[in-house]
């Protein structure tokens, strides 16, 4: 395995040696503009503020009597201002800004958010996609 590695790395030493300065530098130039055309034009996040009824279950699930699509009671005894999700590389998607939970009677809520969100707009079709949904 060793042997195979020194070849490779002798291989491009020499291909570099080999190589005029100007090539290195057309190629840099080709590699940095071909990063920063992605950059500009690839999909950017889009804030918005949304509004939206939390519900315990889904909605193809049957509505009961008098139960409804109310969210458990822990949901709505833990979900506070200012909580927060966040993507895989750590930025933040999502974030709660406003709580309205109305009581039901025994452990029955109904439940309201104002959530900041960081979505995708597509131009063409004038929509926003959050998760790969579209709001």
């Amino acid at each position: 395995m060793i042997p195979i590695i020194h070849a490779i790395i002798r291989s491009i030493h020499k291909r570099l040696r080999q190589t005029a300065p100007l090539q290195f530098i057309i190629v840099l130039i080709a590699v940095v503009a071909t990063v920063g055309v992605v950059k500009y034009f690839g999909k950017k996040g889009e804030w918005r503020t949304i509004k939206v009824q939390v519900v315990g279950r889904n909605w193809t699930n049957a509505f009961t009597n008098y139960e409804g699509y109310r969210p458990p009671y822990w949901l709505a005894e833990h979900v506070r201002i200012n909580d927060l999700e966040r993507g895989i590389n750590g930025s933040i998607t999502a974030s709660v800004q406003r709580v309205e939970t109305y009581s039901r009677g025994s452990s029955d809520f109904d439940m309201y958010l104002t959530l900041s969100i960081n979505g995708i707009r597509n131009t063409k079709t004038g929509t926003l996609s959050y998760n790969g949904k579209i709001i």
